[in-house]
């Protein structure tokens, strides 16, 4: 996946990495696509091939006026490798709440999608917040806040469990001489609900900010 002429491609191998097809656009954006330092477009498949693809998108043309429009995270997805896509449907239930533009992806290989993304939604002061939603059977679920004060410019971590189990991993925000990592994890069976985080590292890490 890839950001080519302004817009949201992929490109398809089929011999193991040695030769790529042509990139076909899975999010017409118009030309108008940008990336950045972790602000790509993110690209899972699960166990039928299927391929979910989730980017920000400028939906409003007022942002275009912008130095740096805000977007909002859609997704995407293929069932013939790539050579067409479903119509970009958005993720986060509130507009022009996630400027930062910095989320990850993991697809389970039942087809579920599970992302998190940065969200100011219910930010009165400075900072950012940690939501995740769950698409399933092409649908977005509730966005879920998980975690407040992250880092303001780092993409968090997801990944899924063949059991469902979901984990999230971020960097703290805040006026702090060291930036933790943290993690946690949805409770067995139950996606919609994320057990207390933990701190990953042991030792400071030494990043204020």
């Amino acid at each position: 996946a890839c950001i080519q002429g302004g817009n949201y491609c992929v490109s398809v191998s089929v011999d193991g990495g040695k030769s790529f097809a042509a990139p076909t656009a899975a999010i017409d954006c118009q030309g108008r696509a940008r990336g950045g330092a972790q602000r790509v477009p993110r690209l899972g498949i699960d166990a039928k091939g299927r391929l979910t693809l989730t980017a920000f998108v400028v939906t409003d043309p007022a942002e275009h006026a912008a130095r740096y429009p805000t977007g909002e995270l859609h997704f995407v997805t293929s069932v013939d490798g790539a050579k067409t896509w479903t119509a970009p449907m958005r993720i986060n239930e509130i507009s022009k709440q996630a400027p930062e533009q910095l989320h990850a992806l993991a697809v389970a290989s039942d087809g579920d999608a599970h992302v998190a993304w940065l969200d100011l939604r219910d930010r009165k002061q400075p900072g950012q917040d940690l939501y995740y939603a769950r698409i399933h059977d092409g649908k977005v679920e509730q966005n879920i806040k998980v975690a407040e004060l992250v880092c303001e410019c780092c993409a968090p971590g997801i990944a899924v469990a063949r059991s469902g189990l979901v984990t999230v991993a971020w960097r703290a925000g805040g006026a702090k001489e060291n930036r933790a990592i943290f993690v946690a994890h949805t409770s067995a069976g139950d996606v919609a609900t994320f057990v207390a985080p933990e701190q990953l590292n042991s030792q400071p890490s030494n990043v204020a900010g």
